[in-house]
């Protein structure tokens, strides 16, 4: 569990909100928030005599003290410090996987209904992220509020649309009701498909069945890719089901930034505190995104508001045979009806999809941490490397179709910071040790 714990700690020290998180304490000794939860390392560190649970600057909490007194203090001051960074890490057990590279930091939820599926402390946030970076959270997951004080507010905070994925028509991902707020059906069933954890490049790609209950059953499938020389993340996610649907792909931000919708199918969130920015290109979508009034909770009883961004659409799906081993870079030779449409997910095609240059990164590094540091690489650079993504895909979309491959819904998203020039000490940033490089910055309005 404190290697969980350790493992979680956003770059800020806090952890996200994973259902019903609500600041329960096993020893209530000091008050804190839902998402406060680094304190119990420094008790493991004690009592385990375990330096991996010491991390830099993360002094003895007030627990300690409480728990094992003066000696316990001494004992964690002298132990060594943590000598590895928290690395990206892969918990199949909990569903919870997580892509970081320094500054940044996502959280990909994979994770089932629990409770043996009853899901009484569950959330409809099946392949869900959180996204932060430079020391700021960017995308949350909104958290618990209150439970049966108010039974609309808590059917919200566990809802779908309250959450940073897909959702088809106004259907839940698993089913719930505002007069029960304990229970919860057991429709979604996330499962990972692969993952891969490397030192330039990680991903995730994993699908629930969720909407499979639906008079026109979908599959959501997503793919998460961290490109860490290049700081930022491809989210891909493809739907696979027959007939007309309509789909919201929704992000929710945290409280406090400025979110702001751009005409070329962007969304800018703007840390006014910070400087840095996340921008999210819906690269498939044409449309400018909406927005939407939300909440976030990080403790029992309290919320602040925060803004949720989605584009929609309606469109219709083909019905799709999957391949029956997607770890193959060969089509299933299984047979298919003369209604059925061989699909193979991209990530998984490899070698296949040569015109997709997956190895092929973009060589413009333009996104540290807000900083006193003079940069010199101008906003047109950020253009370009935009118009290099999309050109990739786009000839990804031809080769598909040479290969008789139809993918009618492939909303791709790219999520990437880039930093205003600013005068801050880089202390501000939120960690000290924030990632800055003589090649980074773009210099942009705000």
């Amino acid at each position: 569990m404190l290697s969980y714990t350790r493992a979680l700690l956003r770059p800020d020290g806090f952890v996200p909100l994973i259902g019903d998180t609500d600041g329960g304490q096993m020893l209530p000794l000091v008050q804190r928030t839902g998402d406060d939860h680094a304190y119990l390392l420094p008790l493991g560190a004690v009592a385990l005599n375990e330096p991996a649970f010491k991390l830099q600057q993360l002094p003895a909490s007030q627990e300690v003290l409480w728990v094992f007194g003066g000696k316990g203090v001494r004992q964690y001051e002298a132990l060594p410090a943590a000598v590895e960074e928290p690395s990206s890490q892969a918990f199949p057990d909990a569903g919870t996987y997580v892509l970081r590279s320094e500054d940044l930091f996502l959280l990909f939820n994979v994770s089932g209904t629990g409770m043996a599926g009853r899901g009484a402390h569950g959330h409809n946030d099946a392949l869900s992220i959180e996204v932060s970076g430079c020391g700021q959270p960017f995308l949350v997951d909104p958290g618990l509020f209150v439970y049966t004080a108010d039974l609309h507010e808590r059917h919200l905070f566990r809802s779908t649309a309250y959450h940073s994925t897909i959702q088809v028509g106004a259907f839940e991902q698993s089913s719930i009701s505002e007069s029960s707020p304990f229970s919860m059906g057991t429709e979604a069933q996330p499962r990972v498909l692969a993952h891969e954890l490397g030192v330039e490049r990680e991903y995730v790609t994993a699908e629930h069945t969720g909407y499979q209950r639906l008079p026109h059953p979908v599959t959501h499938r997503r793919t998460v890719t961290l490109f860490k020389l290049e700081r930022y993340w491809l989210v891909e996610d493809e739907l696979l089901g027959a007939g007309e649907q309509e789909l919201a792909a929704r992000f929710h931000f945290g409280p406090g930034l400025d979110i702001r919708p751009q005409s070329d199918s962007s969304v800018v969130a703007y840390d006014t505190v910070s400087g840095s920015q996340l921008i999210i290109y819906a690269l498939d979508l044409q449309d400018v995104a909406r927005t939407d009034a939300r909440f976030s909770s990080r403790h029992y009883g309290a919320k602040s508001t925060s803004i949720a961004a989605y584009w929609s659409l309606k469109t219709a799906l083909l019905k799709c045979g999957l391949s029956a081993n997607l770890k193959s870079t060969t089509a299933s030779r299984r047979p298919m009806a003369s209604s059925e449409i061989l699909y193979r997910p991209v990530s998984e095609l490899g070698p296949l999809l040569k015109a997709r240059k997956r190895d092929r990164v973009p060589t413009a590094t333009v996104f540290p941490c807000p900083s006193n540091l003079k940069t010199d690489v101008p906003e047109k650079a950020l253009n370009a490397l935009v118009r290099e993504l999309i050109t990739i895909l786009g000839m990804n979309r031809l080769a598909l179709e040479e290969m008789k491959i139809k993918v009618r819904v492939f909303d791709t998203y790219i999520l990437f910071f880039r930093a205003l020039q600013v005068h801050l000490d880089p202390g501000l940033c939120g960690i000290p040790e924030c990632a800055m490089t003589e090649a980074g910055g773009v210099e942009v309005g705000p």
